[in-house]
C-alpha cells in the first residue's frame, strides 16, 4: 500500500517479538481499512451530486495543473461557495485537502513506477509548486519526506530479508 510499509518496519525490526509483528499488522489493516473508508465517502459523495462528480473527475485528470475552487465550480455549474459546502458535507474533504490526497498519492505512485525521477521531477508532475511544496506535503499527510519514502521503498523492494514470523 503506497504511504504504508509495514512488512518494512518490520524488516527494520526483525529482532522484535511476535506480538510486535502482530501489531503492526493490526495497525497495517486499521490505515487500509481507514483508507479504503475515505475513498469510499468521496465516490458515494460523488455519485449523490452531478457537480461533485464533475470536479472529482476534473481533479483527478488534472492533478498537475494549478487547481482552484472558482475554476472547478465555474467547470461544474455551481457557485464556488456552494461547491465547497456540498463537497465538504458529501465526501468529508475540503477541495484543498483532495487535491492535496490526491497528488501526494500520486507521487508515492511515480516514486513506485518511476524510481529514476526526482523529487523536483515528481512535484513537477503532481501539481506541486516545486520540491519543498511537495515535501511539505508530503510530511504532513504521511509523516515522512519523499526522499525517506524512495528508501523505504527502495529497500522494501530491493533489500528487505525474508521474515519467519513463526
Amino acid at each position: 500500500v503506497p504511504g504504508y510499509l509495514p512488512f518494512q518496519i518490520m524488516a527494520d525490526h526483525a529482532h522484535a517479538s511476535r506480538f510486535y509483528y502482530d501489531a503492526m499488522l493490526e495497525s497495517g489493516a486499521a490505515h487500509l481499512l481507514d483508507l479504503c473508508e475515505r475513498q469510499a465517502r468521496v465516490q458515494c459523495g460523488a455519485d449523490r451530486s452531478r457537480g461533485v462528480r464533475r470536479v472529482v473527475a476534473s481533479i483527478d485528470e488534472r492533478l498537475d495543473q494549478t487547481l482552484t475552487l472558482t475554476g472547478l465550480a465555474a467547470e461544474a455549474g455551481l457557485h464556488p461557495t456552494h461547491l465547497a459546502r456540498s463537497f465538504r458535507s458529501l465526501t468529508g474533504y475540503t477541495v484543498g485537502e483532495y487535491i492535496r490526497q490526491r497528488r501526494v498519492a500520486r507521487a508515492q505512485q511515480l516514486f513506485i513506477t518511476n524510481p529514476s525521477y526526482t523529487v523536483s521531477r515528481v512535484a513537477m508532475e503532481t501539481g506541486f509548486f516545486d520540491h519543498a511544496h511537495l515535501t511539505r506535503n508530503f510530511g504532513q499527510l504521511l509523516g515522512i519526506s519523499p526522499s525517506e519514502y524512495r528508501r523505504s521503498l527502495a529497500r522494501y523492494l530491493f533489500d528487505s530479508p525474508v521474515i519467519d514470523c513463526g
